[in-house]
């Protein structure tokens, strides 16, 4: 007669595993060796949430499996009954949120940031993304500050833009934010004051369109005798000095 014995049975392959609650993750496969016949895989302590591929030894989690830590053991049994078992753990992570960010409002022509937005939980580094996002729009990956760039258009707005968090294993969250471009600043109107030294004239006022709500006026050139109103009208008073004004 002829007895063979083979080899005990022995499991290799990743011991520890991540995932990120709401994302199902199929883990890596195990190796079963030795023994007698076809083997089988197994998975305990058996939990509704993590199952075993019996032939491939691919360990799946679904998207609701809840955050924690899981230790449990695989195991090899062939056609004799015989087993091997290798002990891994599985660290489920919560899942990820997003906080803080800001809408944004701002005119054509003139860039404006948000504050950070900031991503919560998941597993490892997240990168920041944004979808529905007009040209313009862009996000800092690794800050989440988001930017309207001076060359946005205002044309649609107000526009409506998810922005997205995305870990190192792809598992993802998203929050909305509202952006509002309003049209460039433009001027017209007032008029070309010719006077005399020592007698005060005003111009008619300068109005404006576009922009973001009211608007306060300044000079650029503020000399003495020269001031202009709260309505956008330029002044020259009695003090001025003869001189010519641009």
């Amino acid at each position: 007669i002829t007895i063979v014995v083979n080899a005990a049975i022995t499991v290799t392959g990743t011991t520890s595993f991540t995932a990120t609650y709401g994302f199902a993750r199929t883990l890596d496969t195990f190796t079963s060796s030795g023994g007698t016949g076809s083997k089988t895989f197994s998975i305990s302590p058996t939990d509704s949430h993590i199952s075993i591929n019996t032939t491939t030894g691919a360990i799946t989690l679904d998207s609701t499996t809840p955050s924690g830590t899981y230790n449990e053991t695989v195991t090899s049994t062939d056609s004799q009954g015989s087993t091997g078992s290798l002990a891994i753990q599985i660290v489920v992570a919560s899942g990820i949120t997003i906080s803080g960010g800001s809408n944004i409002f701002a005119t054509s022509g003139f860039m404006k940031k948000s504050s950070a937005f900031i991503a919560s939980n998941g597993t490892g580094t997240k990168t920041w993304s944004l979808q529905n996002n007009p040209s313009g729009v862009t996000i800092d990956t690794n800050t989440g500050v988001v930017t309207v760039d001076s060359s946005t258009s205002s044309s649609g707005s107000p526009f409506t833009i998810t922005v997205i968090a995305t870990d190192s294993l792809g598992a993802y969250t998203t929050t909305t934010m509202t952006i509002t471009v309003y049209p460039a600043l433009t001027l017209s109107g007032g008029s070309l004051i010719t006077t005399t030294a020592g007698i005060a004239d005003t111009a008619t006022a300068i109005t404006y369109s576009g922009g973001a709500g009211g608007v306060t006026w300044t000079l650029s050139d503020n000399r003495t005798g020269l001031s202009i109103d709260s309505q956008g009208r330029i002044k020259v008073s009695s003090a001025a000095t003869a001189a010519t004004f641009w």
